[in-house]
């Protein structure tokens, strides 16, 4: 009860809350976070509270214990082996499971012969050419602004038992990575890769794309307790953008930063954490990680009860 009461106190206060190292309002923190163009695997996030004036050391304007938490991130760029040589690929949706085969040329629109176990090489369309500069900017998943016949194809692949696909450059972008502008909900995953890459190809070799995993940092802050009981409070801080659209993800973020300012001297029955996640989007990545690093401790916890 004691918690729930100094929760609700604290939310009430924000209101009226200003941070003495800033000035700032909740509305003003949240136009500060925006001003960060941060991207999901960046450290931005985190020197963000060293801006605010938290860090590491005692001198700090909150006297919680912080600590940084890095969650695994399937990137957008896969690693191709052929021939015992790695080469970098680019997929328009996060790469995330292995894909092996023979290498297979074709065209679109082209009959489909055996593709079972493939992974079909294709060109860059002068649809998803025309779209590469800003077709995920207007349209991230790809349902409405897509490359329709491209779509159909990858798709009839996909029924025929196709590995993967491969996309090499479009010939008025020789230096670009090649492109196919497609589906999120497409059954069939693959890469564009560079026109060097594209050349080392030849129809019966082995290709291997693998994802290519890196890391999202992002903090929790602790509030130690008098019980065993535990609250957690999450709000997404990740904003790649900069602009007002970027406050509506934002807003939870700077609530809870001037909550954990107005609890700083707060004496609790339960330890509070605060966590401020990182990630694409809607902080998917770093909430799925946090719950399961909980989940396997009060596992480890229990087990080592039982021993």
């Amino acid at each position: 009860m004691t918690i729930m009461y100094s929760l609700l106190s604290a939310l009430f206060a924000v209101f009226l809350y200003f941070n003495p190292a800033s000035s700032m309002s909740p509305y003003e923190t949240a136009e500060y976070f925006a001003s960060y163009d941060r991207v999901a695997e960046s450290h931005e996030n985190v020197e963000l509270f060293e801006s605010l004036g938290i860090g590491f050391s005692d001198e700090t304007s909150v006297d919680m214990k912080r600590e940084i938490h890095y969650a695994p991130l399937n990137t957008n760029w896969p690693t191709i082996t052929i021939d015992d040589e790695s080469y970098d690929g680019y997929a328009t949706i996060p790469f995330e499971e292995t894909i092996e085969g023979e290498v297979l040329h074709l065209e679109w629109d082209a009959p489909i012969p055996d593709v079972a176990g493939r992974v079909v090489v294709l060109p860059t369309t002068d649809v998803s050419y025309e779209a590469m500069e800003d077709a995920y900017e207007i349209d991230y998943y790809g349902e409405v602004l897509n490359d329709e016949a491209a779509n159909r194809y990858l798709t009839k692949l996909a029924e025929a038992n196709a590995a993967g696909y491969l996309i090499t450059p479009h010939p008025d972008a020789p230096e670009e990575y090649g492109f196919a502008y497609v589906s999120a909900a497409l059954r069939l995953n693959g890469a564009g890769v560079d026109r060097i890459t594209a050349e080392t190809f030849r129809d019966g070799q082995t290709v291997s794309i693998e994802p290519f995993t890196d890391e999202i940092p992002y903090v929790e802050f602790t509030q130690p307790g008098t019980t065993e009981k535990e609250v957690i409070v999450m709000a997404q801080l990740e904003g790649s953008w900069y602009g007002d659209h970027a406050l509506t993800g934002l807003g939870g973020a700077s609530v809870l930063y001037h909550t954990l300012q107005a609890m700083d001297d707060v004496e609790t029955d339960a330890t509070v954490r605060y966590i401020f996640l990182n990630g694409t989007g809607d902080g998917y990545e770093s909430s799925t990680h946090y719950l399961q690093m909980l989940q396997d401790s009060r596992y480890d916890a229990a087990c080592h009860n039982v021993t």
